[in-house]
């Protein structure tokens, strides 16, 4: 198998519309907490956390979820294993790079609501770095073609 193992037709539109309802559902149900949610289906007691656990659990899976249906719409989009296997790898760094920070900000300055923290914020709780890699991909796939 390559690294640019091609998805049928079928499965990329399944991958898409999974995608796209996935990202859909996050927003819609983003007031909700998610890690009642979870907790509650996998039997973990969520009532006597505090509310900086609650907050943090919920960014976070919000954040996974988000890049999570985003991956889907590429792998739809593209059908390109190789590109999925890099969104995942842009994921990881973003969750490194952009998740931690913010998560330190919102312990440590708990009132501050700067800019900085609303940028952050936006980066994590959209899917905004995974939905500037398909431009580039686009562009990176367009170049492979040409060179064909």
């Amino acid at each position: 198998m390559s690294k640019e193992t091609k998805i049928s037709l079928i499965w990329r539109v399944i991958w898409i519309l999974t995608g796209i309802a996935g990202l859909a559902v996050v927003y819609i149900t983003q007031k909700y907490g998610w890690v009642d949610l979870i907790g509650g289906s996998i039997g973990i007691e969520t009532k006597n956390w505090d509310k900086l656990s609650h907050f943090l659990v919920n960014r976070a899976l919000r954040f996974v979820l988000n890049d999570i249906f985003a991956i889907a719409i590429i792998a739809g989009i593209f059908g390109r294993r190789d590109f999925v296997i890099f969104a995942v790898m842009v994921q990881i760094a973003g969750f490194i790079v952009f998740f931690i920070p913010y998560v330190i900000l919102k312990i440590y300055f708990p009132t501050y609501n700067g800019p900085l923290i609303n940028f952050i914020h936006r980066l994590i709780l959209n899917p905004v770095l995974m939905i500037l890699l398909i431009p580039a991909l686009y562009i990176k796939q367009k170049k492979e073609n040409d060179e064909k």
